[in-house]
Order: structure tokens, then C-alpha cells, then sequence
């Protein structure tokens, strides 16, 4: 009996011990949209690895789509029972907002405290900063390309059209934006989709939108609006939203584009059912882990359709990790967003999460692990001339609104492009007037 006591003994003084010690324990939660299962996994093991090396803190991780965290987070945030962290688009309509309303934590001086000013890059520190004060660490650099189905284009007697970009060989685009053209229409004679586009979620319309701007405006037409005087009902303006609409008249959109979502887009993409697709370096991920043989898959940059324009995208941040201004515990929250961007987390969100991060690391010591499409990503994110805007993640919360209602007018020949562009134009200085606007 004694033997069997002591026992007892023992084992109720572990049991009372792991009871303290998860009681000890400081829980941060965050919520996160790393989705795509390489960057779900990434992000479950980083997580591992910094409860192992801060057995004090416990990290709960939620994980949701884009268009389900901007439905509830601004109401838990309000409600006192959101996430620690929250990792949400980086704009004056998005995280500007919660700023606005004092829901997110001043990063300002953080940045000095935990040494970010130094390690992360200053551009993208500027995209979460409003009226002078920094409010996230962004991340995923990303910019929208046209991917292509390589046996598809081979098979029409197109993949000659595609060619090495002058200035970086590793990076392909087109000699002219009427090649993309006849990609399209080529493959629309043989009944195979042009382009899987999908528009029901029309947020996604919004970078096809940037990226017209930029090869029809350019950057710097963008940023007289942006930061100046200039408009976005100027002829330029409408001018690629007809060279958008142009693509649809032509019949190189799937008929029901409005009426199927993202992810289906995609699907009819990866099932090899459509040669190109417009939309982001973000969807690399998913083509590694989703396709039988992700190395058939391949993408370009489209040549300015304006001459004298160089060869730019649309670019910008993912979305940025910020804390909630109510968190009980704010400095392991910065341990841990300050662990995501050590050099040896950075290199793993390229090999493992297929993301660009915006920290400096050694990129020659991981180079070999790289997959080819990632290492073009790469090149073509550090273009000498630069990117332009991913514009949804800058604009204001009522223009991003007038602007994705109207492009789903604009398919359905509800609405023209000058029409649309004067919608935008009177949101924008609606929002102008009331200073909601981007500042750099």
C-alpha cells in the first residue's frame, strides 16, 4: 500500500505540476490566411519551433480565406474577443480602418525597440503606415503576371511568342501586347479557355485593374493621383479599362465570369482546361501542391501597351501581421512576429512557403533548394525600374467598393469604362475630402 502511495503521490504531483505550468502559460492567438497547404504547414512549424524555444507562450493559430477575416475581424476586434495577431491587407481601406478606429497596436516605436527598422524593408514598412504612424509588418511581395499552360501554347504553335525580357533573361515576357492576343485567340479557336479569369468574388478584378493601369497609365500617371492631382476619369484611365473590357468582348473570359469565384478560376487553369491566367506570384504555392506537374507551368509580364512605359506589374504586399490593440500581451506578440522574420525563417518562407518576404537574407545558401518559378518570382520582384501598385490594397475603402461593383457592371455591359472611371474618380475625392487616403 505504501508502494502504491508514493506512487499516487507522484503522479498527482506531475498532474498538479502540468497543470501549473499550462496555467503559466501566456496564450496569443492569431489568425492567419496561409491557406495553400505548403504555407499552412510552414507556418504550423514555425509556430512548433518558437513554443519550443518559449515553452511560456503558446500560440493558437486560426486560419482564414481573405474575404471571410475582412467580414469578422473588425467586429471581434470591437467585441474585445479577436486574435492577438492578425495578418490583414495592408491598405488605408483595410488596416487603415482598424487603425482609425484604435484597434490595432502603434508599431512605431516597436520598429526602433525590436530592431525592424533595420531588418525589414522600408517600402514595405511605408504601405502600413498612416498619418505617421506604422501599424503592421507587411509581408508577401508580390506582383501579378500571366501564368501559361507551356504544352497548351506548344501545341497551338505559340510558345515561340514568348521570349526573354531584354534586361533579365531568367524573366520572360512578349514582344508585344497584340502576341497575347493572338495567344488568346488561337486558343479560342481550338476551344480552350483564353483566360481563367473569375470575377464573382470581384476583388480579384481589382488586380487585373492595376495591371492595366500600369500598361496603359504607368506608374507615375498612378501616382499624380495617388499623391497629386491627377485623375482617375483621365482618358489614359479609361483607356485600359477598355482594353480590360476588350478581352471580354472577344470572348477570351469564361461566358459566366461573374458568376464563378476565384478558386474555380484557378481550378480551370491547374486542370489544364485554360492557356493563361492573370493574377499574382501569390499563386505559385498552390501550383507547386495542386498540380500533378507544376513545371509545364510558367509566367511572363505583358509588355506595355503605351510606348516609351518599361516593363513594370502591379506589385505590393500580401498583407501585413499586426497586433490588436487590447492584446494582454503585446511583447510576446512582437517575440513573435520578430521570430517569422529572423534570416532563418525568411529563407523558409521562399523554400517552404513560396513567399517573398520582406527581410533580407542570404538568398545564395538556399538558391539550390528554390523551385525554378520561385527563383523567376525573385528576379522578377527586384526589376531596377521597379513595380507599380497593386491599387486595392492602397485605395480607400469606398473606392475599392464603387470600383468592384462597377467591373462587374462593366462585364455584364451595364456599365462603360468612362462611366466606371467617373465613379471612381467622384469616390476618390470623396475620400479625399475626408482624408482617407494613402500618404506616403
Amino acid at each position: 500500500m505504501k508502494k502504491y502511495g508514493l506512487l499516487l503521490t507522484i503522479l498527482l504531483v506531475l498532474v498538479l505540476g502540468f497543470s501549473v505550468c499550462a496555467q503559466d502559460k501566456k496564450t496569443i492567438i492569431i489568425w492567419d490566411q496561409f491557406f495553400p497547404e505548403a504555407q499552412s504547414r510552414f507556418m504550423d512549424s514555425v509556430i512548433a519551433e518558437f513554443e519550443e524555444m518559449n515553452p511560456e507562450i503558446q500560440v493558437e493559430r486560426s486560419v482564414m480565406d481573405t474575404e471571410s477575416i475582412r467580414k469578422v475581424l473588425k467586429v471581434s476586434l470591437t467585441a474585445d474577443a479577436g486574435p492577438d495577431i492578425f495578418y490583414y491587407d495592408s491598405g488605408p481601406g483595410f488596416l487603415g480602418v482598424l487603425a482609425k478606429a484604435g484597434l490595432v497596436y502603434d508599431l512605431t516605436d516597436v520598429y526602433e525597440q525590436m530592431g525592424w527598422n533595420d531588418k525589414i524593408f522600408s517600402w514595405t514598412k511605408e504601405r502600413c503606415t498612416y498619418d505617421g504612424k506604422t501599424y503592421g509588418v507587411g509581408n508577401e511581395i508580390e506582383y501579378t503576371c500571366v501564368y501559361y499552360n507551356n504544352n497548351i501554347l506548344k501545341d497551338l504553335g505559340v510558345d515561340n511568342l514568348v521570349v526573354p525580357y531584354e534586361a533579365e533573361p531568367n524573366l520572360k515576357t512578349l514582344k508585344a501586347y497584340d502576341d497575347y492576343l493572338e495567344i488568346c485567340e488561337k486558343s479560342k479557336v481550338a476551344n480552350i479557355l483564353p483566360i481563367a479569369f473569375a470575377n464573382r468574388d470581384p476583388g480579384r478584378g481589382g488586380h487585373l485593374q492595376s495591371y492595366f493601369y500600369e500598361l496603359v497609365a504607368g506608374k507615375d500617371m498612378i501616382e499624380n493621383v495617388l499623391f497629386g492631382d491627377g485623375r482617375w476619369d483621365s482618358p489614359e484611365f479609361v483607356e485600359a479599362w477598355n482594353v480590360f473590357k476588350n478581352l471580354q468582348d472577344k470572348g477570351y473570359f469564361p461566358p459566366d465570369v461573374n458568376a464563378i469565384d476565384y478558386d474555380e478560376g484557378n481550378m480551370l487553369f491547374y486542370s489544364g482546361k485554360a492557356a493563361t491566367h492573370i493574377t499574382g506570384t501569390w499563386l505559385i504555392a498552390d501550383i507547386m501542391e495542386i498540380m500533378d506537374d507544376p513545371s509545364i507551368i510558367d509566367f511572363l509580364l505583358l509588355p506595355p501597351l503605351t510606348e516609351g512605359l518599361p516593363l513594370r506589374a502591379a506589385a505590393g504586399i500580401g498583407s501585413a501581421f499586426a497586433v490588436s490593440a487590447n492584446t494582454d500581451y503585446p511583447q510576446e506578440a512582437f517575440a513573435f512576429i520578430d521570430y517569422l522574420f529572423s534570416p532563418s525563417v525568411a529563407e523558409r518562407w521562399v523554400t517552404e512557403g513560396y513567399i517573398i518576404p520582406p527581410a533580407t537574407f542570404d538568398i545564395t545558401k538556399i538558391v539550390e533548394k528554390i523551385p525554378p518559378m520561385m527563383q523567376e518570382a525573385i528576379i522578377g520582384a527586384s526589376l531596377p525600374q521597379g513595380h507599380g501598385y497593386n491599387l486595392d490594397v492602397v485605395l480607400p475603402e469606398n473606392v475599392n467598393y464603387v470600383t468592384k461593383n462597377g467591373l462587374q457592371a462593366l462585364i455584364a455591359g451595364q456599365k462603360t469604362a468612362e462611366e466606371l472611371a467617373k465613379d471612381i474618380q467622384a469616390a476618390w475625392d470623396e475620400a479625399k475630402a475626408k482624408g482617407d487616403i494613402f500618404k506616403r
